[in-house]
């Protein structure tokens, strides 16, 4: 058989599998390359040279580096390292430098997902953290989450939970607005654990202001209670530096979805749609939250 000399045109399916070497049946086999060394398959089906790498800087510590693209001219490259963040924009001019809650040995356990100009990034042991870019102003930010509110009782719209190890301990509040006293039946406030700290009970919610003992907490309502009575059905915060913080996150039909959190390994939320940080499950409409 003589030898022919066949015009290539397009390598719309790159390298081949050897599996199909001689498989000129198939469209793969036809429109593919045996070997293709250092370059790249465009849309249009042709073929270009890789690029090469340039040097851009030298790492501090060991680093993670995660892509941000805000827009098709404005793409940025951050590189978290030991409570650091570096933004780089388009790979090479450093733009920012940002105090970050992560240290190098927190690095491995990120997780992040990015929706417009903010990357929501959680940890399983570090409270939540939003980062933003604004380009009117080209400024950056790390911040906590803030939970969306009720507007017409007040309440924190988070998920809360009545855990089993908290079974036989009731709440008593002294008091169903303002200021109010927390009494324990048993062991329960742990300073290191509840300054600041949410509870749900007696229809209500306060906010930890100071913790007196393991029994006596001092608290301020944030959304009023319907009496003082004890409440054994008290509900705290599902993400907490007692319960732990999400390991897991995406973005689903326009909803925040998180989940596994040390206490709870097994349970996703997702929040309404639209309002990211919004768990507030209400009665089930098609838009409220979820939980799994």
């Amino acid at each position: 058989m003589s030898k022919q000399n066949v015009a290539m045109t397009t390598f719309y399916y790159g390298e081949i599998s050897p599996g199909l070497y001689g498989r000129g049946n198939f469209t793969a086999y036809r429109n593919g390359a045996m070997k293709m060394c250092n370059m790249n398959v465009v849309t249009t089906g042709g073929i270009e040279r890789r690029c090469g790498t340039l040097f851009v800087s030298l790492l501090e510590s060991k680093s993670k580096v995660i892509s941000f693209e805000y827009s098709s001219d404005k793409k940025f490259i951050l590189v978290f390292g030991d409570r650091i963040i570096d933004v780089y924009e388009n790979g090479r001019v450093k733009v920012a430098r940002l105090v970050s809650p992560y240290q190098v040995e927190d690095l491995d356990n990120l997780r992040w997902s990015q929706k417009g100009n903010k990357m929501f990034i959680v940890h399983p042991d570090i409270e939540p953290r939003i980062l933003s870019y604004s380009p009117m102003y080209e400024n950056w930010q790390i911040l906590v989450w803030e939970y969306a509110v009720n507007q017409n009782y007040g309440y924190s719209c988070q998920p809360f939970e009545h855990f089993d190890d908290m079974h036989g301990i009731t709440l008593r509040p002294s008091g169903v607005s303002g200021n109010i006293t927390l009494t324990a039946n048993k062991s329960l406030f742990d300073d290191s654990l509840d300054f600041g700290a949410l509870y749900n009970l007696n229809g209500g919610e306060v906010k930890i202001t100071k913790v007196n003992s393991a029994t006596v907490a001092e608290a301020v309502v944030t959304s009023k209670l319907s009496g003082t009575g004890a409440d054994a059905n008290w509900q705290e915060q599902v993400f907490s530096k007692r319960r732990g913080f999400p390991r897991s996150i995406a973005f689903y039909q326009n909803r925040l979805v998180i989940g596994g959190t040390r206490s709870l390994p097994s349970r996703l939320w997702f929040s309404c749609i639209g309002k990211m940080l919004d768990f507030s499950l209400g009665t089930g409409l098609d838009d409220e939250a979820i939980e799994f």
